[in-house]
Order: structure tokens, then C-alpha cells, then sequence
């Protein structure tokens, strides 16, 4: 049988343990919404930009070769190069049957857009999805239809790679099991 006091110490350490990892939980989660959001809204304003820059200049993807924005990385080694384009944002613009018209020299051919997303898109909504490529990270990517007589012309789809957002959460989780860690101890 035990004491009274060992049962209270247990109970004690039991209560902590249990709200650190509530706290921890809750932290991770909260941040993991906020990144979500600040990676969302950036896709949205550099996609937003791309569509009023095509509607004021309709006759810019009459040429499939001409280059929209001239990117030159500058990087001297090939993890440089990488770095540099996931921290980036890639760009495509797409028929209305999802067919690539244009991409960006950072753009990569990745799956296109699910049936039941490109019907959405076709019907004028914006839309989000996750792509997960093999032996990567994932690319969050955003398509906004272009209309002309209230039928998108164009699909604009901005994408970046989450891979600074899932290291910048593990170090997270990192620091927050060491505090956890270290309160318990």
C-alpha cells in the first residue's frame, strides 16, 4: 500500500505532465493554423497580382515563350539553387480544361488538379489543395479562374513548398518536448 504523500506526488506529476502536454498540443496546433494562413495569404496576393497583371495585359500569354518575370537565382551550388526555388513560389497558367498555357521558369509539372477541384475552379471559386509529390515536400498551391463573360478565359495557380513550414514545425515540437522535458525532470 502506498502513502498518502506518494500518492499525491504521483497524482501531482500526473496533472503536470497531462496540462504540458495540453499545452504543447495546443501550441503546436496553433502555430501548424498560423503558418497555414500566412502560406495561404501569401499564395493568394501573388496569384490575386498575377490575374489584375493579366487582365490589364490580355495579349501577354499570346506568346507561350515570352517571359512574364526573368528569374535568376544566382546560387553558386546546386543545394543553393534548391534552397532558392522552394523559397520561391512557382507559377502557372492554365486552359480551362486545366491544360498548362504558361509556367513559370520556376514551375515545376506536378499532378494537376483533381476532377471535383478543376469543377469548382470552372465554376469560378478559388480553391486549395496540398500536393504531395514522391520524395518531396508537399507544395501548397492556389487556383483562381480569370473570367471573360462570366467563364474563366484562364486558371492561375501559384504554388511554394511547404518544406520550411514542416522544418520550422519540427523544431517546434523539438523545443516544446524539451521545455516539457525538462519541467518534468
Amino acid at each position: 500500500m502506498r502513502s498518502f504523500r506518494k500518492q499525491i506526488r504521483h497524482s501531482a506529476l500526473a496533472l503536470v505532465i497531462g496540462l504540458l502536454a495540453t499545452f504543447t498540443v495546443l501550441v503546436y496546433w496553433s502555430f501548424e493554423a498560423a503558418l497555414n494562413r500566412y502560406v495561404d495569404s501569401r499564395l493568394m496576393t501573388l496569384a490575386s497580382t498575377l490575374v489584375k497583371f493579366i487582365n490589364n495585359q490580355p495579349n501577354l500569354l499570346q506568346t507561350p515563350k515570352q517571359e512574364m518575370v526573368n528569374i535568376d537565382f544566382g546560387g553558386t551550388t546546386e543545394e543553393e539553387q534548391r534552397s532558392l526555388r522552394e523559397a520561391s513560389h512557382s507559377i502557372l497558367v492554365l486552359s480551362p480544361t486545366g491544360k498548362t498555357i504558361w509556367k513559370g521558369p520556376t514551375a515545376i509539372d506536378r499532378s494537376p488538379l483533381p476532377d471535383s477541384l478543376l469543377s469548382q475552379v470552372q465554376e469560378g471559386q478559388i480553391v486549395y489543395d496540398t500536393v504531395h509529390p514522391p520524395n518531396a515536400a508537399p507544395v501548397r498551391r492556389v487556383s483562381i479562374p480569370v473570367p471573360k463573360h462570366k467563364k474563366p478565359q484562364y486558371i492561375i495557380q501559384a504554388e511554394t513548398s511547404l518544406r520550411f513550414s514542416q522544418e520550422a514545425l519540427r523544431s517546434l515540437f523539438i523545443l516544446l518536448a524539451g521545455f516539457s522535458s525538462i519541467t518534468v525532470a
